[in-house]
């Protein structure tokens, strides 16, 4: 695992070029293929033909600097999903209203899981407080980090994943029974599939191919009530990948759990709880790498002429590495796409306005170099998504609340009532009557049939 840096693989692939018996070559970089070109022209600027890097890697290239970096690349990208809900790319109700934005109406439904006792637990076997990992709904933003979120159907069926949550969130806070409540939120936690529990939560993950199963889940289980952890799903994860050991290795600066807790702790004065837990997905791995790194040089070279490009809204390398990229290469040309996606490549909400950025690189290729964008090129959204947008804001403001919240935590709350019926009637039918008792929240709900025999039982 020493000799996996991103600076060797540079060097493997000039030998390639010497057995083609090429005296140049051409390297186009997407992702962390930019670490990769980027070394290549720093290392070998006279074997360097045409250059391009799409989507461009942490610039400075240390492990502290990259967990900021993603940080700063998903607060952006969430941000911006969270404002565009209530967009006209398919999904015109979401979160928010005319006091609150999407993103504020989030943080503040994320901070009642973390503050409200209905959704904490005291545990049999173990002294600790179980608390709802409030990491599964940041881990519904990890769907549309990477290159899948060039793909607008991926992200819609994720901010709709987003909303049924929140607003089922919202119907238990208001719920007022807490007995009640709590025996709702343990059986989310434990049921396989939650979308049986929340209404409006779509019954598999974005993505998920035609005839498999998929479902949204936290724990899956009930190990949880006794042990006070649910380990089985992928937000609890730390793992170690090739990814991890390359990125180890570029990237300097090494530190104690103790100053990598700190640091990450930091992160939270500048960035939203849902930019950090990203961020942390690998962060402190690379801070607490047991090698010793093999820093890599990203570019700094005035001479290399080429394109960088990058969105700018990019969930896994933000739009500042770009910047920092061509500061770095002052005779290449930095192309700008205003919309989302890792990489610029293929969005299919706005096809037109990603097609002006591949035409600056298709004539950059066809012209062998000889014809550069102008550089600081911005390519604009269409006209048609500049159009839904000023028509959603217009909708927006005419119309405060975009959705009755009222409605929707209602048939959250009918929808637990009646699950949860069907697993312990003993315990629920009782609260299915009562007139305009308070305390009797099913009061409202169909009665269903396993109730009416448990009554007349």
């Amino acid at each position: 695992l020493d000799y996996v840096g991103t600076h060797l693989l540079a060097r493997d692939i000039d030998r390639l070029r010497e057995s083609f018996g090429a005296e140049k070559l051409s390297c186009y970089g997407f992702s962390y293929g930019t670490a990769v070109c980027s070394t290549y022209a720093a290392q070998f600027p006279d074997k360097l033909d045409l250059f391009v890097v799409n989507g461009n890697v942490d610039h400075p290239g240390t492990t502290d600097t990259y967990q900021t970096n993603v940080a700063d690349a998903f607060n952006q990208l969430g941000t911006k999903l969270l404002k565009i809900c209530n967009n006209g790319y398919g999904n015109s109700n979401c979160l928010g209203s005319r006091d609150e934005s999407p993103a504020e109406h989030f943080e503040r439904t994320t901070n009642e899981i973390r503050t409200n006792p209905k959704f904490r637990f005291d545990t049999t076997e173990s002294k600790e407080v179980f608390k709802f990992p409030v990491g599964f709904i940041y881990d519904m933003f990890a769907s549309v980090r990477g290159f899948d979120a060039e793909d607008s159907a991926l992200w819609i069926e994720t901010l709709d994943a987003i909303k049924a949550v929140v607003h089922w969130v919202n119907a238990i806070v208001n719920m007022p029974d807490f007995e009640l409540a709590q025996v709702i939120v343990r059986h989310a936690i434990s049921d396989r599939n939650l979308s049986k529990w929340i209404p409006g939560l779509p019954a598999n993950r974005p993505g998920t191919q035609p005839g498999q199963s998929n479902p949204y889940w936290i724990c899956g289980n009930s190990d949880w009530h006794a042990t006070g952890t649910c380990k089985q799903h992928r937000y609890h994860w730390l793992y170690m990948s090739t990814t991890t050991a390359i990125n180890s290795l570029d990237y300097a600066n090494r530190f104690s759990w103790l100053q990598t807790a700190q640091l990450t702790e930091f992160l939270g004065q500048k960035y939203p709880p849902f930019a950090v837990y990203s961020a942390i997905s690998d962060g402190p791995t690379y801070m607490m790498y047991p090698r010793e790194p093999t820093p890599c040089v990203y570019g700094f070279r005035s001479g290399v002429k080429g394109i960088v490009i990058n969105s700018l809204y990019d969930g896994a390398t933000p739009y500042i590495n770009a910047k920092t990229m061509r500061e770095g290469m002052s005779s290449t040309a930095l192309v700008t796409w205003q919309g989302i996606g890792h990489c610029v490549e293929s969005a299919t909400y706005d096809t037109e306005g990603v097609a002006k950025c591949l035409r600056k690189v298709d004539t950059y290729f066809e012209t062998r170099g000889a014809t550069l964008p102008i550089d600081g090129f911005t390519c604009r959204n269409s006209k048609q998504i500049v159009s839904l947008e000023e028509q959603a804001r217009e909708n927006f403001e005419a119309t405060p609340t975009p959705e009755d919240l009222t409605s929707s935590s209602h048939h959250a709350v009918c929808l637990s009532c009646k699950n949860l019926a069907e697993k312990d009637p003993t315990i629920v039918c009782q609260f299915y009557s009562g007139g305009n008792d308070p305390d009797r929240p099913c009061r409202d709900c169909d009665l269903p049939e396993i109730c009416i025999d448990e009554l007349l039982g």
